[in-house]
């Protein structure tokens, strides 16, 4: 069974609309009641939902993500874009977003970072 998702306030919500129509159990911040909040509230929120949380915002989360490591702290995983995606594009994050869970099982996504750019597809 593939991962649950929590899209920060960074990734557009039609993704997660996409992500349900094909049977992946992903919520938006809207969803969660933590639109705008800081973002070690949205891996808190993520990591006591179990899920694993998606966004585009790498300056910030892979700093943090490398700071619950080294204290040990624990977390369902993250998934990173280097870029944000227009809605011209959001089949292609859709498409790798696919791809990843597909390839990486939910527990081997426990307390590590992935980029949706490592699931690229010759056609994007």
């Amino acid at each position: 069974m593939p991962a649950s998702l929590y899209l920060d306030d960074d990734v557009t919500p039609a993704l997660a609309r996409l992500l349900l129509a094909r049977g992946i159990d992903a919520i938006t911040t809207a969803d969660a009641g933590t639109l705008g909040s800081a973002d070690e509230v949205h891996l808190e929120f993520a990591a006591r939902a179990g899920r694993v949380l998606l966004s585009c915002n790498y300056h910030d989360f892979l700093p943090l993500a490398e700071q619950w490591f080294v204290i040990g702290r624990e977390h369902q995983g993250v998934i990173l874009s280097f870029h944000q995606y227009s809605q011209d594009q959001i089949h292609v994050a859709l498409q790798r977003t696919l791809r990843l869970l597909a390839a990486v099982p939910a527990e081997e996504l426990r307390n590590t970072v992935r980029f949706l750019d490592e699931f690229r597809d010759s056609g994007d």
